[in-house]
């Protein structure tokens, strides 16, 4: 046996082999300490075990809860509550400042609709001004515009044409000239006399006409009556008018068609009264009708037109004063007025 250290160590010689009995001792003390840390750990190899199978059913458990059971999303819940309150509390606070919101923004939006609108129609009529004005510059150069006289844009026209008869008259002729001159002075001296006289133009001639009747004979009687105050009278048939005219009113087309019978009607009272110094009761009658219709005729706008009417209107006044007094210097101013119409009527 050999020594080694301190210690006392017994070697044993198995098969020629030599084993240290220390050695074996050492693997043995591993050994037990080996067992008896097994037999340690057991105990918590146990709980660990159990642990494992507990988390196991545990994760079990919880996805089976997770197919079993549905959740609500309590965030969106939440928000279908928020919706509901606004649009049923119309009256509360809540209500007011979600509509005061939507009013804000929809403000803007119509102010925006607003000014482009504006703006738009100020670009459109900048440009159509400037068009109008390039044409007037346009037609400035070109030549001077004709512009409408006020009378004619204050006198609208209108679209009746009437053919206009020509009105038979029986004349009692006091002269005839070459000039008008010399016929207007001979007018003017029978004036002074108190005497009827118009000059009327026909065919290039100044005829001055001293009296006129509804039939030649009654023509020829007043013109010896006009004989004796020194006057030469020649009396004749004549037709005086009969052309057309156009754009007249519906009022001055009624007057025109009505001038013929009024005239007749005066001429025969005025030549009737002049010879016989009366009226009969019948031509007093038919001379209120007439001058009854003839008050209807207005807004008449063609100056010609105008004077005919005023010419008949003087006539059937005077006439209806003679009715009264029996004048003879009225009759002699209904023969004017007569005279007067048909000079206008010559003359449309």
């Amino acid at each position: 046996m050999d020594k080694s250290g301190n210690s006392k160590t017994i070697t044993i010689k198995i098969n020629g082999k030599d084993r240290s009995t220390e050695k074996e001792k050492q693997i043995g003390e591993r050994e037990d300490n080996h067992d008896r840390k097994n037999s340690a750990s057991a105990p918590y190899k146990e709980l660990e075990k159990i642990a494992s199978q507990e988390l196991s059913a545990a994760e079990q458990v919880k996805e089976d809860d997770e197919f079993d059971w549905i959740l609500p999303d309590v965030e969106e819940q939440e928000q279908l509550q928020e919706y509901k309150i606004m649009s049923q509390s119309k009256g509360k606070s809540g209500g007011k400042k979600s509509h005061h919101i939507r009013g804000k923004g929809v403000v803007p939006s119509i102010l925006l609709i607003v000014f482009l609108a504006v703006l738009s129609g100020t670009t459109l009529g900048i440009l159509m001004l400037n068009m109008v004005i390039s044409d007037s510059m346009t037609e400035a150069v070109s030549g001077p515009v004709e512009e409408a006289s006020p009378e004619e844009e204050a006198s609208p026209t209108g679209k009746a044409v009437v053919e206009l008869p020509a009105l038979t008259s029986y004349l009692v002729q006091g002269g005839v000239f070459s000039t008008a001159d010399a016929a207007d002075v001979e007018a003017a001296a029978m004036t002074e006399k108190g005497l009827p006289a118009k000059v009327m133009e026909i065919d290039k001639q100044f005829f001055l006409f001293v009296g006129v009747a509804d039939n030649l004979e009654n023509a020829k009687s007043l013109g010896s009556h006009l004989q004796e105050s020194g006057i030469d009278t020649f009396s004749k048939e004549m037709a005086i008018g009969g052309s057309s005219i156009s754009q007249l009113q519906e009022s001055e087309r009624s007057l025109l068609e009505a001038t013929p019978n009024l005239y007749k009607l005066l001429l025969e009272i005025c030549t009737t009264a002049h010879l016989s110094n009366s009226m009969a009761t019948e031509q007093i009658n038919a001379l209120a009708a007439q001058i009854t219709e003839w008050k209807e005729f207005e807004n008449i706008q063609n100056e010609q037109l105008q004077q005919l009417k005023g010419e008949l209107e003087e006539a059937a006044s005077l006439l209806s004063n003679y009715s009264e007094n029996h004048e003879q210097k009225t009759l002699g101013k209904v023969q004017q007025h007569l005279l007067n119409f048909l000079a206008a009527y010559q003359a449309l």
